[in-house]
């Protein structure tokens, strides 16, 4: 990938991972320690939470697109509300700087979510092929916008993983758990075609969380600040 943006006035930073595995709970703990920090940082919300996001989750039946169980019949129409989604809380944290500071984006999910989740929905309506086509297609609908600096894709055990959802939830079922696993892998060769950029891979755990969460901050800080 090719990022349009040859001189940019943010360094956008990605929290990617499945469901439940700690990607809003890391990502704000970024946000605030960079912020007590005096670093401008922004979040960038979780797709169809802004806005246009809650107005186009309201308009089909309040999704919510991520959800682990989600029984998608149109993935194509899908794919292009939530670009719509995302890319319009983004340029709006992007134009916000215009005084010549960089600006530290975090985003909680970012392109990588988003292409491996569609991707699978399509490829279990279309198949395999239609499904690699549209990466390509679905990788060009965010070029003009650019992609993450850092990457960091969170892993957690399948056991933590079913505990957090029944936490959450009071119940999962084996269906949820086999999407989950079926995403963990997807991500993988996903990221695999975009190695410009910077990926980190942790595993976020509660036992190692202050560990892992110093790696994340000083890798930013090494890149961006």
């Amino acid at each position: 990938m090719v990022k349009i943006y040859k001189k940019r006035n943010f360094f956008w930073v990605s929290i990617e991972g499945t469901d439940c595995v700690g990607k809003t709970f890391f990502s704000k703990k970024l946000s605030e320690y960079f912020q007590k920090k005096g670093t401008i940082c922004l979040m960038n919300d979780e797709f169809s939470n802004s806005g246009i996001g809650n107005f186009i989750r309201n308009t089909v039946e309040k999704e919510n697109f991520f959800q682990i169980d989600k029984k998608v019949s149109n993935p194509f129409a899908e794919t292009l509300v939530l670009a719509s989604d995302f890319i319009f809380q983004f340029e709006g944290k992007r134009v916000m700087k215009k005084d010549g500071k960089k600006l530290l984006i975090i985003s909680d999910r970012g392109p990588h979510s988003f292409f491996t989740y569609q991707y699978l929905r399509i490829k279990d309506i279309y198949g395999i092929d239609i499904a690699k086509k549209s990466l390509k297609w679905m990788e060009n609908i965010f070029f003009p916008i650019g992609f993450p600096d850092i990457i960091i894709l969170l892993k957690s055990d399948i056991g933590e993983i079913r505990n957090r959802i029944i936490k959450r939830n009071g119940f999962v079922d084996k269906k949820s758990i086999d999407f989950i696993k079926k995403v963990q892998d997807e991500f993988s060769l996903i990221i695999k075609r975009n190695e410009k950029e910077k990926l980190l891979v942790l595993n976020n755990s509660k036992k190692y969380f202050d560990k892992k969460f110093l790696k994340a901050v000083n890798l930013i800080e090494e890149l961006a600040l």
